[in-house]
């Protein structure tokens, strides 16, 4: 025919064209149904997805998960020839599809076992048929029934809001850096502080981190790798029985020396089998993840389904770290999910304002010719007036010279994108809890944008105490721990402390305003005869918001002298100006930005036997 039908109306518009009669009988129509069924490899009309595509859809590492568990499967039930079982192997799974392409009986049963896997995972239910039956939503705007890894991926390497969305949190987390600490002296550095410290120069921990949390927004979860120099089977446990029982706060037996850190989103990873023991502490966790350590299709996805380099790791290598856990301990929602309609949405529109520009930037000419005029003058010649007409067009000609025409110009009218764009933009940062200044990374002069900011940096202080340290640095640091890297705590049960930089930076012209502030409220302390019933130490820590050591080292400053002179000035006397007490920034954690982060408070009041 010279075209591949692809459905039964392409096969009748075919047949027709080739002269067959359109009246086709009921029981033709049927055969061709069976035919374009055969042609799609589906028998639902409603799923017109072939196993190619779904493969293609999902990722390299899904898809090369599902072809080798496609492939045991039917080698389990017999239905593989031992002329190709014979030549499967391993490691190599384009060789293995293409070995079942090649046979037609074999190929058959291939595809409905990829359609039996992938089709329950990825098609779940029809959510308008569900939700209004009446009008199809997600069809008439074009949205897909389902989301896999790749689409996560491709929009977030080729859209830019898609990209910013994914970042945003993690860029304005990871703005100040985690601390890992044990004692509270900054001029000792013990073991474990020592150790963190050399990751961090060595191996770039704190960026690596940072991207982790970057890409679990692209899927389910991120895998972060460590390559150890035990040994170079990665599919091998780490020789540490107590970490292989899933014990929390293991510590290892010998040191080992990390060689490598390497995160990886879900697009290059998969889980390849789950710890089904109930028994066990990681009940429902990962037990072995398909890694893709190089796909070579990578900027033409599915154009050779297993062209890429792939291993399986055994989880005591790998950190796993998920995002939000709302849906139990393995898995998040991805972070781009909820909004992912919205983006196709901005995408559509941030596309169609350029190509109605340059459809509508030059409204086009209108020539009106009168028949009569045209017609008793033999000097008009069309050749030349065609080309009077492409000088204009495409030359820097500004003139038309015309003989009995009348020009005019079309009247276009190009929308303003503007409204429609900011309204994406607005829910876009209404799901990720992100005033809109940040999220389109403006920082205008607004009477408000202070509070805005202050209120973000409570939002992203409860990210960074209730993600951030329990599943990705801690993950990290207990790991690294368990496997040798880093040197354990010198107190088992206190372990270590995790704090983290103030998020709440100081301008120097908030420093200004602080001091003048602090001044009067200090000079009212004093004039106001306050002294006498509140001790100024109390008044430094209740008051002033100062750290104990902070206030006992002030009033050491204050020479029994002057301090006494302070508490002889008489009220009725006084001229202090007028002061509100200000607190002195907090940082994520709730304290200031002095000395270690947030967990040195506790430890300054029993020091200075402060009373409660």
């Amino acid at each position: 025919m010279g075209v591949e039908p692809k459905n039964r109306e392409e096969i009748v518009r075919l047949l027709n064209n080739m002269g067959v009669s359109g009246g086709i009988s009921a029981v033709g129509l049927v055969a061709l149904q069976r035919v374009a069924e055969q042609i799609n490899g589906v028998r639902d009309s409603k799923f017109e997805y072939t196993p190619e595509m779904l493969l293609d859809s999902l990722g390299p590492a899904t898809s090369a998960a599902a072809i080798d568990f496609c492939l045991s499967h039917l080698r389990r039930q017999g239905k593989i020839p031992e002329a190709i079982a014979g030549r499967l192997t391993a490691n190599d799974l384009a060789q293995n599809y293409h070995l079942v392409r090649n046979d037609a009986a074999c190929w058959a049963d291939f595809q409905s076992s990829v359609r039996e896997y992938l089709i329950p995972r990825y098609s779940y239910y029809d959510v308008d048929a569900m939700l209004d039956h009446r009008h199809k939503v997600n069809r008439e705007c074009g949205y897909p029934h389902y989301v896999t890894p790749i689409m996560y991926r491709l929009m977030y390497d080729r859209d830019d809001m898609t990209n910013r969305a994914c970042n945003v949190l993690p860029d304005e987390c990871f703005a100040v850096d985690p601390e890992v600490y044990e004692d509270e002296d900054e001029t000792v550095d013990t073991d474990l502080e020592s150790d963190y410290k050399r990751l961090c120069d060595e191996f770039n921990l704190i960026g690596i981190l940072h991207r982790a949390d970057r890409l679990a927004g692209l899927g389910h979860y991120t895998p972060v790798l460590m390559g150890l120099d035990d040994t170079d089977d990665l599919e091998q446990p780490v020789n540490e029985p107590d970490l292989n029982k899933g014990l929390r706060r293991t510590v290892a037996s010998k040191r080992r020396e990390l060689l490598y850190l390497r995160p990886f989103d879900e697009y290059m990873s998969y889980v390849a089998q789950f710890d089904l023991d109930q028994t066990s502490p990681r009940y429902g966790m990962p037990v072995l993840y398909n890694l893709v350590f190089q796909d070579l299709s990578i900027d033409q996805p599915g154009a050779s389904i297993g062209t890429r380099i792939m291993k399986r790791v055994h989880w005591t290598r790998v950190i796993h770290n998920n995002d939000l856990i709302d849906a139990g301990t393995c898995f998040h929602t991805p972070r781009l999910q909820p909004i992912f309609n919205r983006l196709l949405d901005r995408r559509r529109i941030m596309g169609a304002d350029p190509q109605a520009m340059w459809m509508g930037g030059f409204p086009g000419l209108n020539f009106k010719i009168d028949p009569r005029i045209v017609g008793d003058r033999p000097d008009y010649d069309e050749d030349k007036m065609r080309q009077e007409v492409n000088d204009f067009m495409d030359g820097l000609t500004r003139a038309i010279k015309t003989i009995g025409m009348e020009v005019s110009a079309l009247q276009v009218s190009i929308a303003d994108p503007t409204p429609h764009v900011h309204v994406q933009n607005q829910a876009i940062a209404t799901f990720l809890g992100t005033p809109l200044r940040v999220l389109m990374g403006t920082e205008e002069s607004r009477q408000a944008s202070s509070q805005d900011k202050l209120t973000f940096n409570t939002r992203l202080g409860q990210r960074i105490r209730r993600v951030l340290t329990p599943n990705l640095v801690r993950n990290a640091m207990d790991r690294f721990i368990a496997v040798g890297v880093v040197s354990p705590p010198r107190d088992s049960k206190a372990w270590y402390k995790i704090g983290w930089g103030d998020l709440n930076t100081v301008t120097d012209e908030d420093k200004a305003n602080l001091a003048l502030k602090w001044t009067q409220a200090l000079s009212q302390y004093v004039a106001a005869g306050i002294i006498h019933l509140i001790d100024v130490v109390d008044y430094l820590v209740l008051i002033v918001g100062l750290r104990p050591s902070e206030a006992v080292r002030i009033s050491e400053y204050c020479k029994k002298e002057g301090l006494q002179k302070l508490k002889d000035v008489d009220p009725s006397k006084g001229a202090g100006q007028n002061g509100v007490a200000q607190n002195i920034s907090k940082g994520a954690d709730g304290n200031s930005n002095s000395g270690r982060p947030a967990q040195r408070d506790t430890a300054d009041r029993k020091a200075d036997g402060m009373k409660g």
